[in-house]
């Protein structure tokens, strides 16, 4: 129990929090409950590190390849 219980997920509208977030450069949506990144996150033009751990992602899209500032991206 102790090894699951920091994982409880959040429920967010990630369309709304992308656009009142454009202009971070550290990202952190784990513990979301996430299946798809929308193609917006291509909006994060400014993100230098996104992670994404904990979320339930069945895919990447191909929108994250637009994040040119990005270096870091955690998905563990």
């Amino acid at each position: 129990l102790g090894l699951f219980a920091d994982c409880k997920k959040e429920t967010i509208d990630l369309n709304k929090w992308i656009e009142e977030n454009q202009q971070e450069r550290v990202v952190n949506l784990s513990k979301k409950e996430i299946a798809y990144l929308p193609k917006e996150i291509s909006k994060l033009q400014k993100v230098e590190e996104l992670t994404l751990q904990y979320d339930s992602l069945v895919a990447i899209p191909e929108e994250l390849g637009e994040l040119k500032q990005l270096k870091i991206l955690n998905l563990y």
